[in-house]
């Protein structure tokens, strides 16, 4: 590291590097499972049919169904 003199890497003693303190997004099955973005594409589709276990099940991105839940309640009915 090149600023590892003064860092509070060096008061503390850490001799660490960048590799051991990055993240790397979800991707797959944990972000299924974890209801999150399967990385740091952007989203291919806002909604769609996922094929599993010899099912089809709608997918629909969760900031998509809030934003259509609060439009929705935002917009007034028309008698």
């Amino acid at each position: 590291m090149p600023h590892f003199e003064g860092s509070r890497h060096e008061a503390r003693g850490d001799r660490v590097r960048n590799a051991t303190v990055t993240t790397i997004a979800p991707t797959g099955t944990i972000s299924i499972i974890a209801g999150c973005s399967g990385g740091i594409e952007p989203l291919f589709a806002v909604a769609f049919m996922r094929r599993q276990a010899d099912m089809e099940l709608p997918d629909v991105n969760p900031g998509v169904r809030e934003a259509r839940q609060e439009r929705a309640a935002s917009t007034p009915r028309r008698s």
